[in-house]
């Protein structure tokens, strides 16, 4: 595998700090690319939304819109971390993996197996990516007092979702993952490295696990799912005001 890494000590041409970002910046933001928690915000903030606002503030918290894929959030979070962001809470969607985790399931990640290649620009191949335990547990929590009992435990993280393969499926399911997504592993790569806190929530739309691929992304048990898990969201960044 090519190593990605810079060389120790070696100068970073354009840093993060070089990107123009307004005053006034939060220590914590919730990103999502799906346009639907945007949507959805309107109900639990009482705020004018459409699924194409890209980023709405919420006094001491912004929701931010991004696109879809590892490079791209990471892409925005970078100035925004080099700006003073110090918690980023993390809203997605997955495939599952594993039929403990069916449609409609909120899944919170820990580790991530890294198929995607943003990640190796940050840590070694050898490092397994991990969220932020403490803020991982708090967000468990806003979502238990919404009644809500979320899974832990792993996922897979790729760039090729129209690749994805029964036999890497049962693989990755063997080794602990719940659930296969585009964005994790480089985040808490990210993380890691820039020194802030991670923690995302996934909604399970659809299953790779069975003798055929269903999938349910407008379905009923979803949209309940991301209303739960947005309302947790904002909870919690809320909950960091004071």
């Amino acid at each position: 595998m090519c190593n990605f890494l810079p060389d120790p000590g070696d100068e970073i041409v354009v840093p993060p700090q070089a990107v123009s970002i307004r005053e006034g910046v939060p220590e914590t933001i919730v990103v999502t690319p799906v346009s639907d928690f945007m949507r959805f915000l309107s109900g639990v903030v009482d705020c004018p939304l459409t699924a194409c606002s890209s980023m709405v503030r919420l006094d001491r918290t912004w929701v931010l819109h991004s696109h879809v894929g590892a490079p791209a959030v990471v892409l925005l979070l970078e100035p925004l971390i080099a700006a003073g962001v110090r918690r980023v809470i993390f809203l997605g969607i997955a495939g599952s993996l594993r039929p403990e985790a069916p449609i409609g399931t909120i899944v919170l990640p820990e580790w991530a197996i890294r198929e995607e290649g943003t990640s190796h620009h940050y840590l070694p191949a050898s490092i397994l990516p991990r969220a932020s335990g403490e803020l991982l547990n708090r967000l468990q929590e806003e979502l238990e007092r919404l009644g809500e009992g979320p899974l832990r435990g792993g996922v897979w993280t790729t760039d090729a979702p129209f690749v994805e393969t029964r036999g890497k499926v049962r693989r990755y399911a063997e080794m602990g993952a719940l659930a296969v997504e585009m964005e994790c592993s480089a985040l808490m790569a990210l993380s890691q490295v820039r020194g802030f806190d991670f923690a995302a929530g996934l909604v399970i739309t659809d299953e790779l696990f069975g003798e055929r691929w269903r999938a349910e992304f407008r379905g009923k048990r979803v949209r309940e799912g991301e209303r739960k898990l947005l309302s947790a969201a904002i909870a919690l960044a809320r909950g960091f005001w004071g």
